[in-house]
């Protein structure tokens, strides 16, 4: 996809495109968006883009107020159990750690699979 086009909807080639600018102290590569990170001029901090088109834009700012709005109170388990995700510490339960450790283990195994598949790949094309 070009530079012309929206890296969230694919409409273009719009020469009109809006960056998105996100700075929050979290590593945003790690969500399935393709922003681009970039270094603030003073170069403490990392920030990210995301070059969209007019109705992305609005769509974003849409769902930030929605979540700005829509607070959903905390509720407790009482586990004294923690995961990280998306670098804030929930509590869950037992079954909740179970399932996200059979998910992580998932996604392992898919990680490797493709990097066999990829080497293979290599020593054919070789």
């Amino acid at each position: 996809m070009s530079d012309q086009h929206c890296k969230r909807c694919g409409n273009g080639p719009d020469p009109d495109l809006r960056t998105l600018w996100m700075s929050c102290l979290y590593q945003m590569n790690e969500l399935d968006v393709p922003f681009v990170e970039k270094v603030s001029e003073e170069g403490d901090r990392p920030f990210y883009t995301l070059k969209v088109c007019k109705d992305c834009r609005a769509e974003w700012m849409g769902m930030i107020e929605q979540w700005f709005k829509n607070v959903v109170p905390k509720k407790s388990p009482g586990t004294g159990i923690y995961l990280r995700i998306r670098g804030a510490s929930v509590e869950v339960t037992e079954d909740e750690l179970h399932k996200a450790r059979a998910i992580a283990d998932a996604e392992d195994a898919i990680e490797k699979a493709q990097d066999v598949i990829a080497d293979a790949e290599d020593a054919l094309n070789r």
